[in-house]
């Protein structure tokens, strides 16, 4: 019951009482008719329209910091016209209130409205509360109703030039299943297809099995590309962390749109670390990374690199953490392990020059754009 609702409840039962007391019928016959239209507007909310709410066009990733397009779609599937009600969706604690209008039984309406801009994180977005009341406003009842929804918010990033490979692709270089094809390098033996050249076929394999068997080869892969994010608290300073994060997505997606295979992976004891032959160029798999890394106590960093730290797997590795050089001699260590290796610091304070390492200092991650493009991509 709403307030009204309960002022007309009070107001009746006082204008009853004092009209028996004074004798006064006409006090008795406003009490009643107070009480009365209490009594209709219980009885409108058991008979209430019957509606379906449903989030539409509502996406599962964004950038942080953007507003968020949504739709809701309603239906009122009785056959009373139901009056006109609000429908509030609760997205990172912030309330977003949806006037809908009066609906005809069977009639639909859709209705846009924006989310606030979200921090960079996983949202949970519970289901739709629908505020149902009757036409005196006395009485109101929330239902429950649609599906919980996450929404997941993605760290902004820049356009950078990726990292210099250190010369032209090796025609025979190492192949993986998710190689382009349409080169020279022999990958593995496959069955047949309607279309193969027959000059693929190979025979001598296709006489053993039993079944036409045809080359199957693929375009060797690009040098791959490993981002390191420190997530070591005590090297970030102010929202330094937050602009470190940015960065790393800013390299993968530039490493991931060039083509080359890319792998997220930090300081974070709980981050995986996939092998380097299951490494793709899909920059989701970054950004959806980098949406849930947050500061943590962190892991020895040799424990990121041990497993793939080998001159002959042609990976680019850059380092992105705060100010101060912590990072630096690990740089160092690793350096002649990859193709090239670069070091970020997020911060005003830069390490000592590092012999065979790339080093960018930035404030933030426009900062870091413009000296990355000076230092690495002329």
């Amino acid at each position: 019951m709403t307030r009204r609702g309960w002022v007309m409840v009070v107001t009746g039962v006082v204008l009853v009482t004092a009209g028996v007391l004074a004798d006064y019928p006409e006090l008795v016959v406003i009490g009643l008719a107070a009480l009365a239209a209490v009594g209709m507007a219980a009885v409108w909310m058991i008979r209430g329209a019957r509606l379906s709410v449903r989030r539409t066009d509502l996406p599962d990733r964004v950038a942080e910091g953007t507003p968020v397009p949504g739709r809701l779609t309603v239906r009122n599937e009785g056959a009373r016209r139901s009056l006109p009600l609000v429908v509030t969706d609760v997205v990172a604690g912030t309330a977003v209130h949806v006037a809908l209008p009066s609906l005809s039984g069977g009639e639909e309406h859709h209705a846009d409205y924006v989310i606030p801009a979200l921090p960079r994180g996983v949202h949970r977005v519970p289901p739709l509360v629908v505020g149902q009341s009757d036409p005196l406003r006395l009485m109101r009842r929330d239902h429950v109703l649609g599906q919980e929804w996450h929404l997941r918010a993605y760290p902004r990033w820049v356009p950078i030039t990726p990292p210099p490979t250190g010369g032209p692709r090796d025609l025979e270089g190492p192949t993986s299943s998710s190689s382009p094809q349409g080169g020279v390098a022999f990958h593995s033996l496959r069955a047949y297809q309607p279309g193969d050249d027959w000059r693929l076929v190979h025979w001598r394999s296709t006489a053993r099995a039993g079944q036409l068997l045809v080359r199957h080869n693929v375009i060797p892969d690009e040098p791959r590309h490993l981002v390191v994010l420190d997530t070591d608290p005590r090297a970030y300073v102010d929202d330094a962390f937050e602009s470190a994060v940015r960065v790393a997505a800013s390299l993968c997606v530039s490493a991931s749109r060039a083509g080359q295979p890319v792998e997220l992976r930090s300081t974070d004891p709980m981050c995986p670390c996939e092998p380097v032959d299951t490494w793709s160029a899909n920059e989701i798999v970054g950004l959806d990374r980098l949406a849930t890394v947050f500061p943590a106590a962190p892991r020895p960093f040799a424990e990121l690199v041990d497993d793939i730290a080998s001159s002959d797997r042609g990976v680019v590795l850059t380092i992105v953490t705060g100010s101060g050089g912590a990072r630096a001699a690990e740089a160092s260590a690793v350096r002649a392990a990859f193709l090239l290796c670069c070091l970020v610091e997020i911060g005003r304070s830069r390490s000592a020059p590092v012999e065979g390492v790339v080093q960018v200092t930035a404030t933030d991650v426009h900062d870091f754009a413009a000296n990355w493009t000076v230092l690495v991509g002329r």
